[in-house]
């Protein structure tokens, strides 16, 4: 939503969202399953390492 009087955006707001995928109930596929729910709704996924080297 626009705020009163503020003129159309002409370029898309580019937006990210993070999802951690957790079982509740033990479900090792659960993953998977997530990826694939994605993957059939047409939303770009990338996975994130886990283990990001620090220098100091």
């Amino acid at each position: 939503m626009l705020r009163a009087y503020e003129p159309a955006m002409t370029q898309p707001l580019p937006v990210s969202i993070i999802v951690t995928l957790r079982p509740l109930d033990g479900n090792p596929n659960v993953r998977a399953d997530g990826i694939r729910a994605l993957t059939q709704t047409n939303w770009v996924h990338t996975s994130l390492t886990v283990r990001a080297p620090v220098r100091v």
